[in-house]
């Protein structure tokens, strides 16, 4: 049916393990979407990367950040506590491009 949800976690690559990616994020209107999967698979965390951009993750001993680069921005979802896809979706945070590396997970959205 067009309008499913369909979700394969062991699908993929296994080249990030951090949550949920969905891309072509903001010009396809899925927050809701991501968020909705968020709270039904029960993942924390869940990243939506904007066309023409990049989620680059850098880690190194104790350390791991995030940066956003391209045209676009990184959504970031934490699902923790959440009670409906509505709310989370109103929460996620922004990772624009061009800003500094931010520590995960303590990420401060711009």
């Amino acid at each position: 049916v067009e309008n499913d949800l369909t979700y394969e976690p062991s699908g993929g690559l296994g080249l990030f393990s951090l949550g949920i990616l969905d891309t072509h994020f903001d010009a396809r209107e899925r927050q809701g979407r991501l968020a909705q999967l968020l709270i039904d698979s029960r993942t924390r965390y869940g990243f939506g990367v904007d066309e023409t951009t990049a989620l680059i993750v850098a880690q190194t001993p104790g350390r791991m950040s995030l940066r956003a680069i391209g045209a676009g921005s990184v959504w970031i979802f934490d699902a923790k506590g959440a009670k409906d896809a509505t709310a989370l979706a109103k929460r996620a945070r922004l990772l624009k491009p061009g800003a500094a590396a931010l520590n995960w997970p303590d990420v401060e959205a711009n």
